[in-house]
């Protein structure tokens, strides 16, 4: 194998990500040319490494909040906790399939959670996971512009904080 100047040197080769499928006895059934078809890159680390648990609950609840009928779906339990299906699909243009769907993927996002009243299955607004989304993915930026905005109200205004 030629070295290329600008890489360094690989001192063993890695194994292809088809070699480690085929190992796995869950994938041994399919044939040895779909992995080399399928598996382009190189590099197993492209491939199948397990996701953190946070990551995957943040993506079920972006997942969950991306159909503008989950987002009603939560609008309503905001203005009226505790509602039943019947009382949702009374708001919602869909049948109440449909709408049994949507509600199911808010509950394995964690957004809404069900409390059994007799026979009657409430539903409620959870909003811990939608402060979670927030907290890690927008506050970051908004720090940055409310910092940026105290700086230049501070600059306008002078360094003796308004008093003139």
């Amino acid at each position: 194998m030629r070295h290329n100047s600008l890489m360094p040197p690989i001192h063993s080769p890695p194994l292809l990500p088809y070699q480690i499928l085929v190992s796995n006895p869950s994938f041994a059934s399919l044939p040895l040319h779909f992995y080399k078809i399928l598996l382009t890159c190189r590099y197993f680390t492209a491939y199948l490494l397990p996701m953190p648990k946070e990551a995957i609950g943040t993506d079920l609840v972006f997942k969950a909040m991306a159909d503008p009928s989950r987002r009603k779906v939560l609008d309503l339990l905001c203005k009226e906790n505790g509602q039943t299906l019947s009382q949702l699909c009374a708001q919602l243009d869909m049948q109440r399939q449909s709408a049994t769907q949507h509600i199911e993927m808010l509950i394995d996002a964690n957004l809404v959670t069900v409390v059994w009243k007799g026979r009657e299955k409430l539903h409620f607004l959870n909003p811990v996971p939608i402060y979670e989304v927030y907290a890690r993915w927008v506050r970051k930026f908004e720090e940055n512009r409310l910092s940026f905005l105290h700086d230049l109200k501070s600059q306008l205004e002078g360094d003796n904080n308004g008093i003139t």
